[in-house]
């Protein structure tokens, strides 16, 4: 029997079907161009505890990129958490003025 893991059935909010790893379960600030599967909350949950994966092929947005987009929603531990990470990252040239260094 095929796992629902491996069937490209998640409806998306571009109106394809995808595999669960290659969709996002909801909104992420750091990748507003991956697609997002077209579920309440409570089915995500359900499917999730069921084994589904949903985005495991999709990378975590880099440190940086979630505070370019998302920063000023963070609470003081989310950017304590998120700043040493941005450091530690090699940004590209054109990323680099975002970060001071001391």
């Amino acid at each position: 029997m095929t796992r629902l893991n491996d069937l490209a059935w998640v409806p998306c909010d571009d109106a394809a079907l995808r595999q669960p790893n290659d969709v996002l379960p909801s909104q992420d600030p750091g990748w507003e161009d991956a697609p997002v599967a077209k579920f309440s909350c409570g089915l995500l949950h359900l499917l999730e505890q069921e084994g589904v994966e949903f985005g495991a092929a999709i990378p975590d947005s880099p440190a940086l990129r979630k505070l370019e987009v998302a920063g000023v929603q963070f609470d003081t531990e989310e950017l304590a958490r998120l700043l040493p990470e941005c450091c530690e990252q090699r940004p590209e040239d054109r990323d680099r003025r975002h970060l001071i260094t001391v």
